[in-house]
């Protein structure tokens, strides 16, 4: 396929979130619509079919596999800019924790003090560049990996008064542009009311002004 739309852009993102990597459709999307979404994947190998186990989404149903899911594979992943790595299912984890046996009482050692994210004044930072569509700025060379944290970030840069425009959002996540507009829509789709601005002579800027209940969302 030549050309993804904002919805199958927004669920590879979303299942790349997950540590299954399992492609998990939002409610409204059923019957010939999620077909219509997903086939068109499924033939360009940008998922793949897994036993559907632990409360996965039922994509199908197999009278010799039963239950059927759907994960995305690394070519899926390469397509929005993501890096593969191994996905992780509970059975794994619980195998590979068996296989360790009993923990051995060790001298306690000092914690590695885990590196931080950055700090509120640091992606307002990132955000007021984004607004201005000035190139400067902290460039995350390794944006957030815990689930949903690219979310959380592209959220908070949108919060802020001056919004951000695609090329903001990419150097704070590592998505491509592409990526960073569906997730863009999906935020609409979720409910949050985004205000765009075409200031002459700038890219163009989002700004969240709304959440999904209707509560203003502008920060100064």
């Amino acid at each position: 396929m030549s050309k993804l739309i904002d919805t199958q852009l927004v669920l590879l993102s979303n299942a790349a979130q997950r540590e299954d990597r399992i492609v998990v459709p939002p409610g409204h999307l059923k019957g010939p619509a999620a077909t219509k979404v997903l086939k068109p994947l499924l033939r360009s190998r940008f998922v793949e079919e897994v036993p559907a186990k632990n409360g996965y989404p039922i994509y199908r149903r197999d009278p010799d596999d039963g239950p059927i899911a759907l994960r995305v594979t690394d070519k899926g992943l390469s397509v929005i800019g993501v890096e593969p790595q191994e996905p992780i299912s509970p059975e794994t984890t619980k195998e590979a924790a068996s296989k360790k046996g009993p923990r051995k009482s060790e001298p306690k050692q000092p914690k590695a003090k885990p590196k931080s994210m950055p700090t509120a004044r640091e992606r307002g930072s990132m955000a007021k560049a984004g607004g201005q569509g000035s190139k400067s700025g902290p460039s995350p060379k390794k944006a957030a990996s815990q689930p949903g944290a690219k979310q959380a970030l592209l959220i908070e840069m949108l919060q802020a008064k001056r919004g951000a425009n695609i090329d903001a959002i990419v150097k704070a996540t590592g998505w491509l542009p592409h990526t960073g507009r569906a997730m863009i829509s999906g935020l609409r789709k979720a409910g949050f009311k985004i205000e765009v601005a075409r200031p002459e002579g700038q890219k163009t800027i989002y700004r969240i002004v709304a959440g999904p209940k209707g509560t203003a969302k502008g920060r100064g």
